[in-house]
């Protein structure tokens, strides 16, 4: 686990294991708001690392109900949770598929539009489905986005393939792409992987996607990776989300 720091009360916790996820951490006094927790031996030490820090976990926002993100909630359950208004279907079949796993349900619903202030942070969240049902990504100060996994990198910086989960829908996937264009913001960091900061970077990043997903739309359940890529394989990572890909946009082949 590396510790990176973005502003002054503002750092994020980086895995490197098999899915690379960013643990993001705001700051007040000694107080700290987290967007998701990740697995729970994920979860279990990054609240060891707070506690040596001496800051109190308050807020959990969870961007969306996929186990990589709120496993751990139970590690936190005394801080408040906040969570998509959507998050009902997820959260009853991850707590179905996971009967061992302590599940914890958001005590505050958040919805399209909603502002919410800690500290000197000012988050805004913008309901963007696609990659599933009630995925959320938050623009703070209107300079950082975390996009949870609406654009997911590895942290070596390569590119994630879009993925669309089973009640994820591909129009959709597009349609909150495009939405992600139009924020204002200077540094893009989603839950997995490495942080964009230029802007054409960050514009080349979300053409790579879209361009994949329109190009899987238009060629349909027998489209090959290949075809759907506007940029050489070796800048992309988990080419193998194609197949499942097809799986949920237009059924097994």
């Amino acid at each position: 686990m590396e510790k990176i720091q973005l502003t002054d009360n503002f750092f994020l916790y980086q895995f490197d294991d098999t899915n690379e996820i960013n643990i993001v951490v705001l700051t007040h006094n000694n107080k700290a708001l987290l967007f998701d927790t990740g697995y729970p031996e994920i979860a279990k030490e990054v609240l060891n690392h707070l506690k040596k820090e001496d800051l109190q976990p308050e807020i959990i926002i969870n961007t969306h109900y996929h186990p990589d993100h709120i496993n751990g909630n139970f590690v936190f359950k005394e801080c408040k949770f906040m969570g998509s208004e959507y998050y009902k279907q997820n959260f009853e079949l991850f707590e179905a598929l996971n009967p061992t796993t302590e599940f914890v349900k958001p005590t505050t619903l958040i919805k399209d539009g909603d502002i919410f202030h800690f500290g000197s942070f000012e988050l805004k969240f913008f309901y963007t489905p696609g990659h599933c049902r009630d995925c959320l990504i938050t623009v703070i100060n209107d300079e950082i986005t975390h996009v949870a996994d609406l654009l997911m990198l590895t942290n070596s910086g390569k590119h994630t393939l879009p993925y669309i989960s089973y009640d994820g829908n591909i129009d959709e996937h597009i349609k909150s792409l495009e939405l992600l264009k139009s924020l204002k913001f200077k540094t893009l960091l989603p839950s997995h992987g490495k942080l964009l900061k230029a802007s054409e970077t960050i514009s080349h990043a979300i053409h790579l996607r879209t361009y994949y997903l329109e190009q899987l739309k238009d060629l349909g359940k027998l489209a090959k990776v290949e075809n759907c890529l506007c940029d050489h394989s070796d800048i992309y990572d988990r080419l193998e989300f194609h197949k499942t890909n097809i799986e949920n946009v237009f059924g097994r082949i």
